[in-house]
């Protein structure tokens, strides 16, 4: 193939590979616009993108050179997680990385830079940790690590400040040898650290899983805890976990511990892990969970908690995650979205299938809001533990739940504007056991098992207010606090009024008070709307029905009275 040069005579590919190495900025002023658009242009060992169109009449690029040469064509798909976030992909600079790891005949290597780049080719080993660790140990002062696509049998890999380390999207494996006690990737006192485009085995199946004693005893032994993790970071900052699927953990998928901060987890999938998909305890501050899936894991696929020190979990973030299939056992498991020991969290636009979302262990001053939980297995929907206080429950949808809808077992907290609806044969669409928390407008649909809104024998001091009931057969709210406001809730009446007379002759009225309750009889409110002719009147008889107004002495003409009620 000839390329032509102006008005002189074309050069051949030998002779355009000379021009190309000589004079780099020339050659590309000159290719430029016959590049389709999203392909990048290589010479030598930089990279550039062209966004002009391509003339389908002109020469195909990727024929200028013969194998082996410095000019390429590369696509957009082969170097998609090399690209430089910022910037767009038509006007960016693709950045190489400073280390390539690539398996080959059984064997491991790395070199620097692209496939294509010279340079030494280091390893040869079977060993691909050692192999991918001395790829990150040469990068003292940070830089990005393309792993190739294949599978990698590693463990303890170590990953330091200002590295990024990218596959092949999860056509890159990185899994842990059988009956190990490592994890396959540990952050440590390190920041600006992203991990992306890989697929993580954890391999549980092939692990000593007998002397691990998580389903026996209802945790793991306490040397498990920072082992058998897929991901294991401690007290580091800007860590990014991004674009990877992690699976078949011992422990969790992805474990951020022990002062981890300013931290996010986005677009995970995590499946298949015995203890927790997504952890963040002993410090999770300032971070995000975003836009993950997560299923099958035994206690719950995201949480953000404490399991003891001091710090606690603040200011922290789930957002956009979808959450089924946690398999615990029993209803203290089976969590979909854990907060323990969190304050001023916010669990949003989340939805769960077969788990719950649940605050407990000191979570408090937390937003759970917008959320969807279909639970249809043997749990509630959202439940606040007695020890967590001082949240906000809003605007979620709670569908067919086993046990309670909403369960609010501590105080001060607000339940508002929830939908609660189809609860199985346990459920309260929500109970209440705390004082002081505000149940208001929320809406319970086609609930016919147990109660509507339960106030438990303790509780008290709650307002459950403004609430509507729809198709519910079951008693709407059953108060048990003496302090506890119930009004204003639509299906259930616990305001009305009227007018009642007592004819001629006759002592006394009795009233259908048309009222959801038993009306206390120191609120009915009796007015004479005539004069009584010095007889006194009075309220008795009340029942779940009516209630009797009386007079002292028969008349020879009718008395009208005024009534109302308030609770």
């Amino acid at each position: 193939m000839m390329v032509g040069r102006g008005g002189g005579r074309g050069l051949n590919n030998e002779e355009f590979e000379e021009f190309v190495r000589r004079n780099p900025e020339e050659a590309l002023r000159l290719i430029v616009k016959a590049f389709k658009p999203k392909e990048l242009l290589k010479i030598g060992d930089r990279s550039y993108v062209n966004a002009f169109k391509y003339p389908e009449s002109r020469f195909d690029p990727k024929d200028l050179m013969p194998n082996g040469g410095s000019l390429q064509v590369l696509k957009e798909d082969m170097l998609q997680p090399l690209r430089d976030p910022s910037k767009t992909f038509t006007d960016q600079v693709l950045i190489p990385p400073s280390q390539l790891v690539f398996p080959l005949a059984g064997k491991y290597y790395r070199k620097s830079g692209l496939p294509d780049d010279a340079g030494t080719v280091y390893g040869g080993l079977t060993d691909a940790s050692t192999v991918i660790q001395s790829a990150i140990n040469a990068l003292t002062n940070g830089g990005k690590i393309f792993i190739k696509a294949g599978t990698y049998i590693v463990a303890d890999i170590n990953v330091t400040s200002n590295i990024e380390l990218v596959g092949e999207g999860f056509r890159t494996i990185l899994r842990l040898p059988n009956m190990t006690r490592k994890n396959i990737i540990n952050v440590n006192n390190a920041e600006n650290v992203l991990i992306s485009n890989l697929l993580l085995d954890g391999n549980w199946q092939n692990q000593d899983m007998a002397n691990w004693s998580m389903k026996s005893t209802g945790g793991p032994a306490s040397t498990y805890e920072i082992y058998l993790n897929n991901i294991f970071a401690t007290n580091s900052q800007r860590i990014v976990v991004k674009d990877v699927y992690t699976k078949n953990a011992v422990h969790d998928g992805v474990l951020f511990q022990a002062g981890v901060t300013d931290s996010i987890v986005q677009n995970v999938y995590v499946t298949g892990c015995q203890w927790h998909g997504i952890g963040f305890w002993q410090g999770g501050i300032r971070s995000a969970i975003i836009g993950c899936v997560g299923w099958d894991t035994y206690i719950s696929p995201f949480v953000l908690e404490l399991t003891g020190g001091a710090g606690g979990s603040i200011n922290s973030l789930i957002a956009n995650c979808v959450a089924y299939d946690s398999t615990g056992t029993n209803i203290s498991d089976q969590i979909g979205i854990g907060l323990m020991n969190m304050t001023d969290g916010l669990v949003i636009g989340n939805v769960l299938y077969n788990s719950k979302i649940q605050l407990y262990s000191g979570a408090k001053q937390n937003l759970v809001v917008g959320n969807r939980v279909y639970v249809n297995g043997k749990t509630h929907g959202i439940r606040v533990t007695s020890d967590s206080s001082s949240n906000i429950i809003a605007n979620n949808w709670i569908y067919n739940p086993y046990y309670d809808g909403i369960r609010v077992e501590s105080s001060n907290n607000n339940v508002i504007g929830n939908i609660v609806a189809n609860g199985g044969p346990y459920s309260n669409a929500i109970r209440i056991i705390g004082k002081y928390n505000m149940i208001a407008s929320n809406q319970i649909m086609n609930w016919s098992y147990q109660n509507g809104i339960l106030e438990d024998t303790g509780a008290d001091y709650n307002s459950i207010v403004n609430n509507v009931f729809t198709n519910v057969t079951v008693p709407k709210i059953v108060k048990a606090g003496a302090n506890t406001i119930v009004n204003r809730n639509i299906g259930y009446v616990t305001e009305n009024s009227g007018t009642a007379t007592i004819t001629a002759g006759s002592t006394y009225v009795d009233v259908t008070h048309g009222l959801s309750i038993t009306p206390d009889i120191n609120k009915i409110r009796v007015t004479p709307k005539d004069n009584l002719g010095g007889c006194s009147f009075w309220v008795s008889n009340v029942t779940s029905t009516t209630f009797r107004i009386n007079i002292s002495s028969t008349d020879t003409v009718d008395h009208s009275f005024g009534w109302s009620y308030e609770e």
